[in-house]
């Protein structure tokens, strides 16, 4: 084997369209000086030569849920109401580094009869006179990851509630304060609020509400009064800006193995699926040895080399899977350094033509040639498959 070429491949050039159509990591890049055999008896091979990759991968739900509320009060603190939503979420897009990033701008409930699903009220929705711009928050907006310390956090920016003064000094005035943000905790949420790491079995919890646990996360606001160019008396309440971080750092299971697909070289590595083995243009399967968020780099001593579809590389293009296909393989942090062989057959480089028009043929070396009677005949001889497509089935001359 002869190395002509290295490529490497980084995340950072990886198809974003790609990757938002099919939730795939797949990289994808042309050659500006294709690799290719000088003549037909050459073939070219490649082998994975070293894999570096952030653990962004891991094993959870597609699909999971998770329970946030508000618990809010009357002016006169005298009478309150707690309001649950399920906010289903999955595993997210990921940056370059990163995690899930559709939750920075906002996370939605699943409010019925909600097109789209909001997680906000107007007054109306507390039994006030609608103000344009005065919305009541129901939970938080945005869910981050923290690099650093590996902690997942709730966030909410500043905003105001603004209502009439008349309607909020009233009696019989409804429950229109928030005073705290509600993570409630139920049979079916514990294992995922385990990996998210929100809550752990035997921690402490804040609230206990008819059978259900919470965890609550206490809202001061601030009191203010306005008045309008009518005339008419408004009363404020400011809700300062929330970060809310979570107990524990982040803990998912990760995945046991990447399997890095070429789809420019042969089928003919046997990788294993839902307990089936089967052949697959694998370069090589990587295990996953780090925890969730950590570096690894796996260098490779022997080279598993697979020989190329065609006899030149012009393009080429990898994806990242696991066995199952139950775990999106979506973008992370990885460098893969890649390199392209030559095998020649000395044994048959000196050919000219074609078989038949040479009146002598140099000698077969067959794979075997060691194990077979050398007093055998030629065609006995088995050979290999760049040898089978230079001297076809036949193995003698017709001279």
């Amino acid at each position: 084997m002869q190395e002509v070429a290295t490529l490497y491949c980084s995340s950072r050039e990886t198809s974003n369209q790609n990757l938002q159509t099919s939730l795939s990591n797949t990289y994808t890049s042309a050659l500006d000086t294709p690799v290719q055999t000088s003549h037909s008896h050459e073939e070219l091979y490649m082998a994975l030569k070293s894999f570096t990759f952030t653990n962004m991968f891991y094993n959870s739900m597609k699909t999971f849920s998770i329970r946030l509320g508000v618990e809010y009060v009357n002016p006169t603190n005298t009478k309150s109401k707690r309001y649950i939503e399920t906010y289903p979420m999955n595993e997210g897009y990921f940056q370059v580094s990163g995690f899930q990033t559709q939750y920075h701008d906002s996370i939605k409930g699943i409010q019925s009869n909600k097109t789209p699903p909001l997680n906000y009220w107007e007054n109306g929705s507390l039994n006030y006179s609608n103000i344009p711009g005065s919305l009541f928050y129901t939970t938080f907006q945005r869910l981050v990851y923290n690099e650093n310390n590996q902690k997942l956090s709730f966030g909410i920016d500043s905003y105001v509630l603004t209502f009439l003064t008349e309607e909020i000094t009233a009696s019989k005035a409804d429950c229109c304060i928030p005073t705290k943000f509600l993570i409630e905790i139920l049979a079916d949420t514990e294992e995922i609020y385990d990996y998210l790491g929100i809550y752990r079995p035997g921690d402490p919890y804040q609230g206990y509400d008819q059978g259900k646990k919470y965890l609550e996360i206490p809202i001061s606001t601030t009191q203010g009064s306005s008045e309008t160019d009518e005339g008419v008396k408004l009363t404020t309440y400011t809700i300062p800006a929330i970060q809310y971080e979570f107990a524990w750092p982040i803990y998912l299971r990760t995945v046991d193995y990447i399997d890095i697909i070429c789809d420019n070289v042969k089928a003919q590595n046997y990788a294993s699926s839902n307990q089936i083995l089967s052949t697959k243009p694998i370069l090589s399967r990587i295990p996953v040895l780090t925890e969730f968020g950590q570096t690894q780099t796996i260098h490779l001593q022997n080279l598993n080399y697979v020989p190329i579809l065609q006899n030149q590389l012009n393009q080429l293009r990898i994806q990242l899977v696991n066995n199952d296909n139950l775990v999106n393989m979506q973008k992370s942090c990885y460098l893969c350094e890649i390199g392209v062989y030559r095998l020649e057959m000395p044994d048959i480089s000196q050919l000219k033509g074609s078989l038949d028009q040479e009146r002598h043929v140099p000698p077969l070396l067959g794979k075997n040639l060691f194990t077979q009677d050398k007093l055998s005949y030629g065609q006995h001889v088995t050979l290999d498959s760049l040898q089978e497509k230079v001297l076809g089935k036949n193995k003698r001359s017709v001279f």
